[in-house]
């Protein structure tokens, strides 16, 4: 159990941290809940121990959230990852354009922080979504590179990254950036690179 002392008394740490962005001020009344204002609209951050209804929570930030025109009925995906202790949940409207996310994880969220603030209530591509659910926001920071997927708008860059993370096929790279999975011309190339690499690491 992880511990810290404060005031000279041990305290338990959180389990968890969460971090949302909302185009709306929620109805949340969590004594535990630290609601800032920003550009486009609202940030909330929790940290706490134990079970939490994670779905209900999203559908609070993001059930009623107003669209432009009006008649836009938001829509959220969710993806969970139970070994790795992370939610996430994004609500989108006409499409492709953010009006919230909810990241639950054993940290609190660092690197992706920005640009979630930044690209609230802007259209995301179809690889910010993908690295979003996959609960990898800061990833689009990163300079991308040549497109090297034209239907799943994936950079080098990004190739790379995943493939010095661990991903050593074209399955493996495909489930994390959707590079090769649509019409397939990309896989050599995104083949070559898993070369390259491997090839640079076994160096």
């Amino acid at each position: 159990m992880a511990m810290r002392e404060t005031g000279g008394r041990m305290t338990e740490l959180p389990s968890w941290h969460a971090f949302a962005v909302a185009l709306r001020r929620p109805p949340t009344t969590d004594a535990d809940c630290t609601i800032t204002p920003i550009d486009a609209g609202w940030q909330l951050e929790w940290a706490g121990r134990g079970p939490r209804d994670w779905e209900a929570l999203a559908a609070s930030l993001f059930g009623e959230t107003p669209a432009d025109p009006p008649t836009s009925t938001p829509y959220t995906l969710s993806q969970r990852d139970a070994d790795a202790r992370t939610h996430t949940f994004a609500a989108f409207v006409d499409g492709d354009r953010i009006v919230g996310a909810l990241l639950v994880q054993p940290s609190p969220l660092v690197d992706g922080r920005e640009w979630l603030i930044a690209r609230l209530g802007s259209a995301l591509g179809p690889s910010e979504r993908f690295r979003l659910m996959a609960g990898r926001p800061s990833g689009v920071l990163s300079p991308r590179g040549p497109t090297v997927c034209f239907c799943c708008d994936v950079g080098r860059s990004e190739i790379v990254e995943v493939i010095r993370a661990g991903c050593a096929t074209l399955a493996m790279v495909g489930e994390r950036t959707r590079a090769g999975t649509n019409c397939g011309n990309c896989r050599p190339n995104v083949a070559r690179l898993i070369g390259s690499a491997l090839s640079a690491g076994a160096g």
